[in-house]
């Protein structure tokens, strides 16, 4: 589709305010860290990274240019121009980088009541040859005990070897791997490593199952609908097509109907992933994730790897 030049200008304009913006508070609160000469190298980076987190979710708040982001184009625009951004400043290095929170599974779905099809598509998605998995209805239980809360009787014995285990929901890819390497010594299974997890799940709150059309992975369309293997799968991700409504997507009609229906497929939703990866001179490294919700303006799902 093509894109008026006045809608154009207003999300580069906008893009460009939240960036510069973002860069600036950035400055600002790496330059409070230089001060601080007694302490430790690594101590000052950490609390660098707690002060940049803060700042940055701050701007996000405060960023009034988010309600010119309420339909499926000026999303794409937004997302499209925003990108990954390289940061310069003072001794620390870092990039900030936004895409769709909603191109992905999330995890913790599979724990409702309602979710057979899911749990059923995750089941024969895993039965791929590409994986050679023994077990894929046993893992498909693993993770679906995980996520479920304290009960009287589980489907495995995960938590009687790993009780300290949270077991509410699956709270991030550090979680997903003790449940994997349970999983692999239980059923000495090591194939289990080969399956693409990042391009397929994310971990949000059970209530949350809503997948853009616009931002799903390959893997994540394989999964929702195994006949899109080779060249249909690759037609339905190469970004050609804006998908405003099921008629823009080419698949018949009643198969995008059971998608919208079974897996929560829309168009438009307002919930981005923040990335924001920071480098010092001594080589500390610090990569934070979180979603935030353009239109409520509340960030969740926090994810530290320092």
């Amino acid at each position: 589709m093509t894109y008026g030049a006045d809608r154009s200008g207003i999300a580069l304009m906008m893009t460009l305010f939240f960036i510069i913006a973002v860069t600036v508070i950035l400055g600002i609160s790496l330059s409070q860290i230089k001060s601080a000469q007694s302490q430790l190298e690594e101590e000052r980076f950490l609390v660098q990274s707690a002060l940049t987190l803060e700042d940055v979710t701050t701007i996000l708040q405060n960023s009034g240019s988010f309600g010119d982001v309420n339909d499926t184009a000026s999303l794409d625009l937004f997302l499209g121009m925003a990108g990954a951004v390289p940061l310069e400043t003072g001794r620390f290095h870092g990039i900030f980088t936004l895409k769709s929170a909603r191109g992905r599974i999330n995890v913790n779905t599979l724990a409702d009541n309602n979710s057979t099809a899911l749990r059923d598509a995750m089941t024969r998605y895993l039965s791929d040859t590409r994986f050679q998995l023994q077990d894929p209805a046993y893992l498909v239980e693993l993770l679906s005990d995980c996520m479920g809360g304290e009960q009287e009787v589980y489907r495995t014995d995960i938590f009687q070897e790993m009780p300290w285990l949270y077991r509410e929901r699956i709270t991030d890819a550090t979680h997903l791997g003790h449940i994997l390497d349970y999983y692999a010594r239980e059923r000495r299974d090591g194939a289990v490593y080969q399956v693409p997890w990042k391009e397929l799940l994310r971990f949000g709150s059970r209530d949350d199952r809503s997948l853009n059309a616009n931002y799903l992975t390959p893997e994540v369309w394989l999964l929702l609908e195994p006949s899109l293997a080779g060249d249909p799968v690759e037609g339905l991700t190469d970004g050609t097509v804006l998908y405003e409504s099921a008629a823009d997507i080419p698949l018949p009609a009643e198969t995008v109907q059971r998608l919208e229906t079974e897996f929560g497929l829309v168009y438009y939703a307002p919930e981005i992933d923040v990335t924001l990866t920071l480098r010092s001179p001594e080589d500390y490294h610090a990569t934070i994730t979180f979603e935030y919700d353009m239109k409520t303006k509340k960030a969740r799902n926090f994810d530290y790897a320092i």
